[in-house]
């Protein structure tokens, strides 16, 4: 009896590891297929300073493991602060050489400063692999342009 309880103990861990193994291996997929940027100092690309400098820019690049598409998120406000808290994919849709994008975008705003008058951004880079090469964009219902 000692030894089936210490069998079956053995199995439950072994069972347990094997779940969270593939957790891992889902969540990681997953964080490469999509990922938030403060900065593109680990992207070598000559379109990097057109994202970085313009708003409603986005390029495609491909590399061994398929074609990726990188676009810069922004909010600005005329509070204290502001700051980007986290980037989420809620949704996609290709129509065509067309994608739109769904993200919920968390952010994290100061308090009410009425004499600032001019306004504060936050910008974060999004790099997420795509089926196939595109030519339109649109994030949240803003049509970036391709560089």
């Amino acid at each position: 009896m000692n030894k089936k309880k210490i069998v079956n103990l053995i199995c439950v861990i072994v069972l347990i590891l094997v779940v969270i193994g593939i957790y891992f291996v889902i969540m990681n997929k997953t964080n490469n297929d999509f990922s938030v940027l403060d900065n593109l100092s680990s992207i070598e690309n000559d379109k990097n300073d057109i994202i970085k400098n313009e708003n409603g820019k986005f390029y495609t690049y491909e590399n061994e493991s398929g074609i990726y598409i990188v676009f810069k998120v922004w909010k600005t406000t005329y509070t204290t602060s502001i700051d980007i808290r986290n980037i989420n994919l809620r949704n996609t849709s290709y129509k065509g050489q067309t994608l739109e994008i769904e993200l919920d975008v968390n952010v994290e705003e100061g308090e009410e400063d009425s004499l600032r008058d001019w306004p504060l951004t936050d910008q974060k880079y999004v790099i997420m692999k795509v089926n196939k090469d595109i030519e339109k964009l649109y994030v949240n219902g803003i049509e970036y342009e391709k560089v």
